[in-house]
């Protein structure tokens, strides 16, 4: 244990504070953080001090742990993202069909 479970949620705090307003425009030259950067920089502000707070054994739990659930959150994004995709497809062919149709041409 580096640091104390106090310290650690302490700089946790100060991390997802300052993280939270940081301006990311103008360090990633105009652009937006994507959703998936912002969990991943929320995680870290959570994982990275607790870690420090804990034994060896108890930091490799955290990990696997933390590193299961970035797994899941990405597939769940990619998941959600298949299914607009697909949503977006289906609408512009039923969009597609209208307009050729001859309910629209009168």
């Amino acid at each position: 244990m580096f640091i104390s479970t106090g310290t650690a949620a302490l700089i946790s705090v100060l991390l997802l504070t300052s993280s939270h307003y940081f301006n990311w425009r103008l360090a990633l030259y105009g652009r937006e953080l994507s959703r998936i950067e912002s969990y991943i920089i929320g995680t870290l502000c959570l994982f990275l001090p607790a870690v420090l707070a804990v034994d060896e054994t108890s930091a490799i739990s955290i990990t696997i742990v933390v590193g299961c659930g970035g797994l899941c959150v990405l597939a769940i994004n990619f998941i959600d993202y298949f299914f607009d995709l697909r949503s977006r497809v289906r609408e512009e062919k039923e969009l597609r069909e209208f307009h050729e149709s001859e309910n629209f041409k009168s």
